[in-house]
């Protein structure tokens, strides 16, 4: 049997609805504009029930689950672009845009 697994706590983690605005400037900020985007490859958050991961390449939206055993499932939700956990090669190169 599999249970949803989200952040240990949900206050003060990701975005509260009040704050997507905001958050959504914020991520476009850091992924698109200089100097910010030179340094910020992704950019995490919980917001309205799943984990976001943004990056200039694509965005990746999902829920986590955990399984008797312990073990993690991942169910993707929404998918835009690349997405940017596929690939966890520390040696990618940064600069590819």
């Amino acid at each position: 049997m599999r249970r949803e697994y989200g952040p240990e706590r949900l206050a003060g983690q990701g975005l509260d609805p009040n704050q997507y605005e905001s958050g959504d400037r914020t991520i476009a900020k850091l992924l698109g504009a200089t100097p910010a985007r030179d340094h910020v490859d992704l950019v995490v958050t919980w917001r309205d029930g799943a984990y976001e991961v943004w990056a200039s390449r694509g965005m990746i939206r999902f829920k986590r689950y955990v399984d008797d055993d312990g073990g993690l499932h991942f169910d993707v939700i929404e998918q835009v672009g690349d997405n940017p956990i596929a690939n966890q090669d520390p040696f990618r190169s940064f600069h590819h845009r």
